[in-house]
């Protein structure tokens, strides 16, 4: 590491040798979020961190690749563009995670409370979701291609959004999206506000509890199997 600045004759050169000396010295250049610990937990890929207390953690862009966080808290902490591949967060609490852009290719999620938590861009891809909460969940651009073993679990993911118990569809135009003979997850207590149902099929999805205030219904395959070609609604 260099420690000194050299003199060198060209004009203005020597006070640039020397400012990357001291961002050298200063560490600048490694990422922050790497260096991190918080209670205990060394922030890095691989590391394990059962039952930590990361509530809060602003874990921005954190390479948390293969990390057993198996039971943590992480209560509203920022995991934007984070990259949780093949994490182990069983059990864990991500209840007001903001997930947005995060990528969870293959991790396993089992019993997770994602209470709350925004998905919008992540990569779900063969992720386990498998007994998870959803309750508030909002989504947009997700990437999900499930595993066939987890076909007709509690969620999956059509047109870039997250279908499942509770999730917040609210002002979504699904217009189409739900073909015939799609697998629909329960949709039970789903936040519906203003959602465009034109041309879609929910034959026998469970809409018990769902908030259906100013849902637009036009050749609407209700889950009866009826068709709601206007209002009132299925």
């Amino acid at each position: 590491m260099l420690l000194s600045c050299l003199l060198i004759s060209v004009v203005g050169l020597f006070v640039a040798v020397c400012a990357v000396a001291s961002l050298l010295v200063a560490g600048a250049g490694v990422s922050p979020v790497s260096a991190k610990t918080i209670n205990g937990c060394v922030i890095k890929a691989k590391t394990k961190c059962v039952n930590a207390n990361l509530k809060g953690a602003d874990l921005t862009g954190a390479n948390l690749t293969g990390v057993n966080l198996t039971g943590a808290s992480l209560y509203n902490a920022i995991l934007v563009d984070a990259n949780l591949t093949n994490a182990d967060l069983t059990g864990a609490d991500l209840t007001n995670v903001n997930l947005s852009g995060a990528d969870l290719t293959g991790a396993n999620v089992v019993g997770v409370d994602f209470t709350n938590v925004n998905f919008a861009n992540a990569n779900l891809t063969l992720a386990n979701f498998n007994d998870t909460t959803l309750v508030g969940v909002t989504s947009g651009g997700v990437i999900f291609n499930e595993d066939p073993t987890q076909e007709g679990g509690n969620m999956t993911v059509y047109g870039g959004y997250v279908f499942g118990e509770g999730v917040n569809l609210a002002n979504v135009d699904l217009t189409g999206v739900l073909k015939p003979g799609l697998y629909i997850p329960d949709l039970s207590f789903a936040n519906l506000t203003g959602v465009d149902l034109t041309n879609v099929a929910l034959e026998g999805a469970t809409l018990t509890g769902a908030t259906l205030t100013g849902v637009t219904w036009s050749n609407t395959t209700c889950p009866d199997g009826g068709l709601s070609t206007y209002e009132p609604a299925c």
